[in-house]
């Protein structure tokens, strides 16, 4: 296991660092430090063990294909993808009003049948 270093600069400028070995594992860590006073202040820190998880560099389609992910679909065709799904949204609105009126229709309907009645 590598010893990372961590640095941090604070507020007025100056640079803080310190070295540890426990992290075998991606992820958030929480550290315990104490101060010189003698107070403990607790830190967190991202551990990124994989260094191409930190790389902000663009990758083309042929990159994403070949990740080998089966959710990336690589379009080239702008347009024709915001055709494709136009079809494929509605709005939902239009059908829950109709419902809602027909809900009240009834209710009316069987209030003037029941209060007919009695």
């Amino acid at each position: 296991m590598a010893e990372q270093a961590v640095a941090a600069r604070k507020a007025d400028g100056r640079d803080h660092r310190f070295d540890f070995s426990a992290t075998s594992i991606s992820g958030l860590y929480e550290f315990h430090l104490t101060r010189n006073a003698g107070d403990e202040v607790v830190q967190y820190g991202a551990v990124t063990l994989d260094p191409t998880e930190s790389d902000l560099a663009s990758s083309g389609g042929s990159t994403l294909l070949s990740e080998g992910s089966s959710r990336v679909e690589y379009v080239r065709d702008e347009e024709a993808l915001l055709t494709s799904l136009a079809g494929e949204r509605q709005e939902l609105w239009w059908p829950l009003l109709l419902l809602a009126a027909a809900v009240l229709m009834t209710e009316q309907t069987l209030a003037w049948w029941f209060g007919k009645r009695g």
